[in-house]
């Protein structure tokens, strides 16, 4: 019974990660290599093997302790793309189904991707009648291996957007020695109460997504140790719909002046939009985050071309560009189509 417990743990950790050819027979007589790894440098567990070599359970403590490694891998299995390898064709469904090696055309596809993204934001903005630096591009990896990111990154690509806290923290302490320039945008919804885990991730450089004062109080309380100031942006719903994040148009300005007068932790940059479809050559949602911008401006008495405009996405991040966007966050044009593992 131990040793179908630690089977059936091993299958509730997606894409765990075994390297250097270690295979895992399920109630056979092989055993598991040495070095158990996520990614090339954390090194999780070393043993001789979880099962030993005539197929039976070791002792209940060993058995006990091998469970509470795997149960602790459930936190970072989202975000590494390895792959568990057995001999065995009755554990083919411990493996999950989006997890494989990056192969050349996966590679080749990526470096693709990214190259024509970069040559389309050179080319709207050197079309345009804008002045200053060009847009930033936020390369949003949600759901994408740190081996996707590492090419990226290889190609000249420095920032990197999460969606998700967890994926985050996790993929910064993974890559922060190997990519020491890279640097972190947090684009997704944030609960207060994971304001700190976010803020311990190693280079982090931006939360996009201040949405309200309590989500800029936990932020302020998280960095009063953290000896960088924290660049945020403010959210605003520029739709109007319940279900997507961001404040009120008419209190943007309240909440802007929140972030500058109390959180002297945390550094005002600019607002952010998710905009809704709209195929027109001007989309509203980029129209009212400008004036938005317009109206902070006004408020703090500042230049509004020294805030940021965060703004356009794969499908419209050169007409964003075109209305004054100098971050655009495009992920499934560079990365390709995202997965989504059935939580069931």
């Amino acid at each position: 019974r131990k040793q179908e417990r630690l089977v059936w743990t091993m299958k509730s950790v997606v894409g765990f990660c075994i390297v250097n050819g270690g295979i895992l027979k399920v109630g056979g007589s092989a055993s598991i290599c040495s070095s158990h790894w996520i990614g090339n440098r954390l090194s999780i567990l070393k043993c001789n093997s979880l099962l030993n070599q005539s197929g039976g359970a070791r002792n209940s403590v060993a058995v006990q302790r091998d469970i509470w490694t795997l149960q602790k891998l459930k936190s970072v299995k989202r975000s590494f793309g390895f792959q568990l390898r057995m001999s065995s064709s009755e554990a083919k469904d411990v493996v999950d189904p989006s997890v494989k090696e990056i192969g050349a055309e996966e590679r080749r596809a990526v470096l693709m991707g990214l190259q024509s993204v970069q040559q389309r934001i050179d080319n709207v903005f050197s079309t345009s009648e804008r002045k200053g630096p060009p847009p930033r591009l936020i390369a949003v990896s949600k759901t994408k291996s740190s081996d996707l990111i590492r090419i990226a990154y290889q190609s000249g690509q420095r920032y990197f957007g999460e969606n998700y806290v967890q994926e985050l923290v996790d993929k910064a302490h993974e890559l922060q020695d190997e990519l020491p320039e890279i640097k972190w945008h947090f684009i997704g919804p944030l609960q207060t109460n994971k304001a700190r885990k976010l803020v311990s991730a190693p280079k982090l450089c931006c939360v996009e997504s201040v949405d309200r004062e309590k989500v800029a109080s936990a932020l302020q309380r998280a960095c009063e140790d953290r000896e960088e100031i924290l660049n945020v942006m403010v959210q605003v719903n520029v739709s109007g719909e319940e279900t997507k994040s961001g404040c009120n148009p008419d209190e943007v300005v309240q909440l802007v002046e929140f972030v500058v007068n109390e959180c002297p932790k945390l550094k005002f940059t600019g607002l952010m939009a998710i905009g809704e479809p709209d195929q027109s050559e001007r989309p509203e949602a980029f129209n009212i985050l400008s004036r938005c911008r317009a109206k902070v401006a006004t408020a703090l008495s500042i230049d509004e071309h020294s805030l940021e405009l965060s703004m356009g996405m794969s499908n419209d991040f050169e007409r964003a560009i075109v209305m004054g966007s100098t971050n655009v966050r495009v992920g499934s044009t560079i990365f390709g189509a995202r997965f989504y593992p059935n939580r069931s």
